[in-house]
């Protein structure tokens, strides 16, 4: 059993991962294969995201030290696995959408891009917004 003060150390490891990441999502991995479950990490290596599993209680407990996160305790349920964001906040996205498009794991419960939420319905339209790398290429200088 986790004692209190391991509790309260995940929680503040939790907020300093989302004090740092551009983006958060919430995902739901539930059914997926170990195979699927390491391929899906490594993908998110490539491109500079990590993602961590911990109780909702412990997410939500983190969301509230950090401030200004406004989601609902219903959207987390079950299994919850949080994906951070690094330098581009919608890599993420596509990579999530790339997996459930093969096999409907994991799906998205709820996203929260530089402040702004998204509905796990909303992962295609998420997906398909243009990333850093897009935006920068469309800069000629």
């Amino acid at each position: 059993m986790i004692t209190k003060e391991q509790k309260q150390v995940m929680i503040s490891e939790l907020a300093e991962d989302i004090r740092g990441a551009s983006s958060l999502y919430f995902v739901n991995f539930t059914g997926m294969t170990v195979a699927q479950d390491k391929a899906f990490r490594a993908e998110l290596r490539t491109k500079g995201v990590s993602m961590k599993v911990a109780k909702n209680t412990l997410i939500l407990r983190a969301l509230d030290e950090v401030g200004g996160y406004e989601i609902e305790e219903k959207k987390l349920f079950g299994q919850t696995g949080i994906i951070f964001g690094a330098e581009d906040p919608i890599a993420p996205a596509k990579i999530i959408r790339q997996f459930f498009d093969k096999g409907q794991k994991p799906a998205l419960k709820v996203a929260v891009i530089e402040g702004q939420l998204f509905d796990g319905s909303q992962l295609k339209e998420v997906s398909e917004l243009p990333t850093r790398e897009d935006l920068l290429s469309l800069i000629h200088i």
